[in-house]
């Protein structure tokens, strides 16, 4: 790096120096000004203030002028004296009406006038354009004052701030153009005046809005007049660049002072939302028919066409407030220059004016203005909405004839087809007589009407050239028509009801008349537009659309008959429709209709039922539901379906078919037997039926189709779940189980693939033996013979698992997944059959009729089977279930043994079966887990069955199981294990401690007792277990980590008894003293600063229960003991460790400085004091300069406080020496070319930045 110019570097020296003199100046000058608003406040004598603070003001401003003008050495600080006086005006003013002088407006003003004539001579003597800036605000300043001394209202304010703009505005023009090329004094001003002076006006307007309460009217009017007054001057004087601000000034200021002076001619809101709107509408318009020229005067095309784009949607909303005004208002007089139209109409002529100005863009002008009619529609009568339609239709028409594009004239031929429509509705809404069944009637043509519309389309379509017009429109009707048609049935409902009673034969005949009239359409606008190819058609889906809508619109209206004929006709449309499409190569078309047909024929059933229910006497009718009589179909639709498939007249969606008529099959048996769960002989019968055909849905799935699929299974779970639900009505599911049975026979011995035959067997397996089941129940009511006859054919079932294992079998029905499964189905069956023993019996002995040596006896054959599974047929695992017997027979046997004999028994179980796994150690991988199983079972055995034991015996057995834990982790190769054995000890140990508290003993002693039992035994197995250490590590950290846990939470709790704080601080220190030791070597010195910290912490709080202490000494140790770690690191030379120690330190003495500024004695503060003093000097001695300045600012910050009633004394005087240290080293700056008067080499910032003056307002 080659080396640097002399005179470089002696520049960027004599830069930083001044720099350095401007910032001592900066904050000097901030230290006087908040130096003399604390001398205001101070307690001193009135005078002595009022007198100090201009005195002051004076002696700074005046040695300010007199020092830059002298010594030009000097005008740094010359410039910050100015600086600070003119900052210390407000102060001065404020401190005049304060202390001596209460006219708040003469003060206001004398304050204005003698800052505005300093700021005035200090610009002037300076030569700071900056000052000029500043100067403007007084200058606002004075001319409010003056407002407020001659009593002003507030208007005139805002008045005068508009004035004011203008004033500036053309003084800085004229000084700008003609006077500053003569003049540099007037030239200082020229710049300031005419970039601010423009400013104010927007201010002023803003700022009178911003007041509602505290203007009327007319002063809203007079100052939006004037803002209007000065744009329209500016928007003539101002340069290019200024005329966009003035136009949208302009354009605000009349817009806004529209509706003010609306208000002033008619005190209400109809006049002034009318005033607003015609004044919008007008300037609009005009903005359009010159948009041309204004976009040249503006510069920019584009701003007068975003402006009409932009307020003709405005001036549409305030036509909705002026026509709701018109409506709500008692000044009609019945008069139609009052209707509420008129708002809506003005503007609608006026958007519809503009449109020939601003096409291409302008077209849909009108818009905005038809959707305020739409949203005015709550209070517009049918004449209003006649004419605001009739300038539509013209509106309409005339763009139809005399556009030339095709688009357009065809979307205005369908607005006019719209509007027409509406405006002949109006037109018999308006002047058809009133009489009953006007409304009816109404709807009636309207929907004959769009019948009409929607076959005109459809005649378009067929003999001329469809397009997307034709096809939205014919929708558009369609959908209107529907609507009309629900409207009119719901409206005769009401009727029906009793409102309206004479009407409901002119409703019903007009309904009629209106859904044959679109029923019609419709029908032939599907069939003209249905595809014949491979296509889809959206016009297809309106016939059976809208007959869906009117059959349940004709149920309304005529009842169940209406339903039936609805239903009955769309059922018939979809059949023959899908019947047409017959020819089609590709058959997922038809049957989509066919589907619907499916569907519609399920709304046909329920009518039909319906109608039945309404002609067949109740007791006859009782013994038939609707959900009998749709499941009924539906099974039907089954057959359908199996035939189907057995013939291979299949489609792509034919398995979803399935799928989902299966479910809505089995959805609606569910709802019928949770109905009636008696069940009729119909019922039974519709039963038999649904799971006959489901059956033979499942037959044909499994000896016809070759594939696998979901819809495979879905019959059989279906009929299983049915023949499940029937269980609560025997018959039902005797004859349910059997069709189940039979069904699963045929497909287990003729089924296609092999997994669906053993799949078969395994559910006639299941459903003979439920079968057998209900038999016997049905000849016996004993439980007990039930469940010894369920244990025979479940040993036998064990006896045909054997068989069908052989390799014969295998090849026909034993999938080896599907065998294994239905292995553990026979065991889990076996395991149930004494628990619903116990719930049919009620119980045992005393509680029920049940017997103990029944249960024990499905206990041994439960086991005798697992063994056997286990041994010889290989059922991995199954001895798992041993371990359940030996659970359930805790359970038989609790109730008759005293409290805690069974929990012994278990815990010398469970300490057997872990001995037997260490002592042999099982090689296959499915017995890793049997020691840990036997220990969980039977500790939650113990605790569900035996909880009245002893809490020492429940301890040993929680114990024992965590020791199992334990000792399973380490023989078997299970780490992960180690951690809940361990926390299965601290709960023994949490048990120790509630069994010797219930033993008499304090909480202390008990406390400890747990803390020995957790870790000690936990420490014992990590002594036994210490050269797994580097092995095995989470072993090792498990046992610690709950150890020194358990041990720290034992030794706190037992430190909350006052009799054994000192033992507990004693465990608490031995269990930081393992932390250290277990800690690795690495981490190990954290570990021991953290442990003393903590350690000292509980001593303190041990102490503290023979020695009184407080927050305040708690915080100074805790400084003092970080400060002690702070000094170990710098003596082992660790700077950085030191370093956040040492914050820390500080930080915490911090915390204790603060805690003496709310409430401390003499010696707590002088402590406080003492521990900065050492922040300072350690700061010092190791050349830190972080801690060096945290301490002294301790200090003084202490200091301060302390003698906190003479800051600005202190202020003052700091202030006074940062200034005299700058003087000293201005002085010093050699100067620049050897000329003592010149300036210098470095010119520094103007120190009147250093606190910028606040422009006096109303004293307070």
């Amino acid at each position: 790096m080659p080396p640097l110019d002399p005179q470089v570097h002696a520049a960027r020296k004599a830069k930083r120096e001044t720099q350095n003199i401007n910032i001592t100046l900066y904050i000097a000058s901030l230290f006087m000004v908040a130096a003399a608003a604390l001398f205001v406040v101070s307690s001193l004598p009135v005078s002595a203030r009022l007198v100090g603070v201009w005195l002051g003001t004076a002696v700074f401003y005046g040695a300010g002028l007199v020092l830059h003008a002298a010594t030009p050495r000097l005008r740094p600080a010359a410039l910050a004296f100015v600086g600070t006086a003119l900052a210390i005006v407000p102060f001065a003013g404020l401190a005049t009406y304060n202390l001596g002088f209460p006219n708040a407006p003469a003060v206001w003003l004398l304050t204005s006038l003698v800052g505005t004539a300093a700021y005035v001579v200090a610009a002037v003597r300076l030569g700071s354009r900056l000052v000029v800036y500043l100067s403007l605000a007084f200058l606002i300043s004075t001319a409010w004052s003056s407002g407020a001394v001659l009593g002003a209202a507030l208007s005139w304010y805002f008045t005068a701030l508009i004035v004011i703009a203008a004033v500036l505005s053309l003084a800085g023009r004229v000084l700008g153009n003609r006077i500053a090329s003569q003049s540099p004094v007037l030239g200082l001003f020229a710049k300031p005046l005419s970039d601010l002076g423009p400013w104010f006006a927007p201010v002023g307007l803003v700022s009178s809005l911003a007041f509602p309460l505290g203007l009327n009217a007319a002063d809203h009017a007079m100052v939006l007049l004037a803002g209007t007054l000065f744009y329209g001057v500016m928007g003539w004087v101002d340069p290019p660049r200024l005329r966009r601000a003035n136009y949208l000034g302009l354009r605000l200021s009349l817009t806004i002072a529209a509706p003010f002076v609306g208000w002033l001619m008619g005190e209400s809101l109809a006049f002034a939302a009318g005033a607003i709107t015609l004044t919008l509408a007008v300037q609009t318009l005009i903005v359009a028919c010159f948009h041309s020229r204004i976009g040249k005067w503006l510069g920019r095309a584009v701003w007068p066409v975003g402006d009409v784009f932009l307020s003709l949607p405005l001036a549409a909303g305030l036509s909705l407030l002026w026509s709701a005004g018109i409506a709500f208002s008692g000044h009609d007089g019945g008069a139609w220059v009052w209707s509420p139209a008129l708002p809506l109409l003005v503007v609608l002529l006026a958007a519809m004016a503009a449109v020939p100005a601003m096409l291409p863009r302008g077209e849909w002008l009108p818009l905005p203005a038809l959707g305020a009619a739409v949203l005015s529609s709550g209070w517009l009568a049918a004449q209003d909405w006649a004419m605001v339609l009739a300038a539509a239709l013209i509106y309409s028409v005339a763009r139809f004839l005399s556009s030339k594009e095709r688009r357009i004239r065809g979307v205005m031929l369908v607005a006019a087809r719209i509007v027409l429509t509406g405006l002949a509705t109006s037109l018999l809404a308006a002047y058809l007589p009133a009489q009953s069944g006007k409304a009816e009637v109404i709807i009636a043509v309207v929907v004959v009407m769009a019948a009409g519309q929607l076959f005109a389309d459809t005649l378009l379509g067929m003999f001329g050239r469809p397009n997307k017009v034709t096809a939205a429109s014919g929708t558009s009707w369609a959908v209107l028509g529907t609507v009309l048609i629900v409207a009119q049935a719901v409206a005769f409902r009401a009727t029906d009801q009793g409102a309206w009673e004479p009407t409901v034969p002119v409703a019903a005949t007009a309904f009629l008349i209106a859904v044959l009239a679109l029923g019609a359409a419709a029908c032939a606008h599907s069939w003209v537009f249905l595809p014949r190819g491979q296509r889809y058609a959206g016009a297809e889906i309106m016939a059976p659309a809208f007959l869906a809508v009117a059959g349940i619109c004709a149920g309304v209206v005529f009842g169940a008959s209406g339903t039936v004929v609805g239903a009955a006709s769309l059922t018939l449309f979809l059949a023959v429709t899908g019947w047409r499409l017959r020819a089609q190569p590709e058959p997922t078309h038809r049957w989509i209709y066919w589907w619907c047909a499916r569907g519609a024929s399920l709304l046909l059933a329920m009518a039909v039922f319906a109608l039945w229910r309404e002609h067949m006497p109740v007791d006859v009718s009782a013994e038939v539901s609707l959900w009998l009589v749709v499941l009924f179909v539906l099974g039907g639709q089954l057959l359908i379906l199996a035939g189907s498939m057995w013939r291979g007249n299949t489609v792509a969606g034919f398995s979803f078919d399935v799928c989902a008529t299966v479910a809505a099959t089995l959805l609606l048996a569910t709802f019928q037997m949770i109905a009636n769960p008696d069940g009729h002989w119909t019922q039974t019968l519709v039963v038999a039926l649904v799971v006959a055909a489901l059956g033979l849905v499942g037959c044909a799935y499994a000896l016809r189709s070759p594939a696998p699929g979901v819809a495979q299974w879905a019959a059989p779970l279906a009929m299983t779940a049915i023949a499940g639900m029937a269980l609560q009505h025997r018959q039902s599911f005797e004859i349910a189980a059997a069709l189940v049975a039979v069904t699963a026979g045929v497909c287990a011995v003729r089924g296609l693939r092999h997994r669906s035959r053993s799949a078969y067997f395994l559910l006639a397996r299941i459903a003979s033996t439920a079968l057998i089941a209900v038999l016997v129940t049905d000849i016996t009511g004993s439980p007990t013979i039930q469940t010894l006859v369920l244990s025979g054919v479940l040993i036998a079932q064990l006896g045909v698992q054997w068989l069908a294992g052989s390799p014969a079998a295998r090849r026909i029905v034993g999938e080896s997944l599907v065998w294994k499964a239905s292995l553990w189905l026979l065991l889990l069956a076996q395991v149930m059959a004494p628990i619903a023993y116990v719930i049919a019996a009620g119980g045992l002995d005393r509680q029920g009729s049940g017997l103990r040596w029944v249960v024990a006896l499905e206990l041994l054959l439960l086991a005798a089977s697992a063994i056997l599974a286990q041994s010889t047929l290989g059922q991995r695992g199954a001895s798992y279930l041993a371990i359940l017997t030996v659970a359930g027979g805790a359970a038989i046997m609790a109730p008759v043994l005293p409290p805690g004999i069974t929990t012994l028994v278990l815990i010398l179980i469970s300490v057997a079966v872990n001995l037997w796994g260490c002592l042999f150690r099982v090689q296959r991988a499915e017995m890793r887990w049997y020691g840990p199983a036997a220990a969980a079972a039977f500790l939650f055995a113990a605790l569900l069955v035996d909880g009245a034991a002893p809490a020492g015996t429940l301890a040993i057995m929680w114990l024992a199981a965590g020791l199992a834990f334990i000792a399973a982790a380490h023989l078997q190769r299970l780490p992960w294990l180690t951690l809940p054995g361990a926390l299965m000890v601290l709960v023994a140990a949490v048990l120790v401690r509630v069994q010797i508290l219930e033993l008499g003993h304090l909480e202390g002693i008990a406390a400890l007792s747990a803390f020995g039992v957790a870790v000690g035994s936990l420490y014992l197995v990590r002594m036994l277990l210490w050269e797994l250490a580097s092995v095995v590590p989470v072993q090792r950290w498990s046992l610690v980590g709950v150890a020194l846990v358990s041990g720290a939470g034992f030794s706190l709790l037992a430190m909350a008894d006052h009799k054994a704080i000192l033992g507990g601080a004693l465990a608490f220190t031995a269990v930081a003293a393992l932390a250290c030791v277990e800690t690795p070597g690495h981490r190990r010195p954290n570990a021991v600063d953290l442990a003393v910290v903590a350690t000292a912490l509980i001593w303190f709080i041990a102490s503290s229960a023979y020695v009184d202490g407080g927050m305040f000494w708690l915080v100074e140790w805790c400084a003092l003991a970080l400060g002690a770690l702070a000094v170990r690191r710098h003596i082992y030379r660790l700077p950085q460790e030191c370093k956040a120690l040492l914050v820390a330190a500080g930080s915490v003495a911090s915390f204790g400085a603060l805690l003496t500024m709310f409430g401390g004695d003499t010696l707590q503060q002088a402590v406080s004091l003492l521990l900065f003093v050492a922040l300072l000097v350690a700061g010092l001695s190791i050349d830190e300069r972080l801690f060096t300045i945290w301490g002294a600012i301790g200090v003084s910050a202490s200091v301060l406080w302390y003698w906190r009633g003479f800051t600005f004394v202190l202020l003052a005087v700091l202030a006074l020496l940062l200034i005299g240290l700058a003087i000293w080293r201005l002085n010093r700056k050699p100067p620049h070319n050897g000329d003592d008067g010149g300036s210098p080499s470095v010119k520094p910032a103007p120190a009147t930045t250093a606190a910028t003056p606040v422009a006096p307002g109303p004293p307070k």
